[in-house]
């Protein structure tokens, strides 16, 4: 499903962008769901992707040479763009 720019200008990193910008950023990235506990990228994955999380969990871990997962970050995300816009774990996926 296309992303919509609303959802984008909520987010910091795109804050700055004017509407043409956020139009050609929104044009290529994709809205995504992912499953709890989904894995979406593992460490020597070629995916040439970056995914912004608009609402959900999310974890960032490693495995140290013992084989112990670490668990560099966790938190909870939403970016609320109106009362509609509650689903649980979107993300704009994209190929660029």
């Amino acid at each position: 499903m296309p992303c919509d720019p609303e959802v984008l200008k909520h987010v910091p990193l795109f804050a700055l962008l004017d509407e043409e910008e956020m139009a050609v950023l929104a044009s290529q990235v994709e809205l995504k769901a992912f499953a709890p506990r989904q894995r979406i990228y593992k460490i020597g994955d070629s995916s040439g992707r970056a995914y912004i999380v608009v609402s959900g969990r999310v974890r960032v871990s490693t495995v140290d040479q013992e084989h112990q997962e670490i668990v560099i970050a966790r938190g909870v995300l939403r970016i609320r763009v109106d009362a509609r816009s509650d689903s649980a774990s979107d993300g704009c996926d994209s190929d660029r």
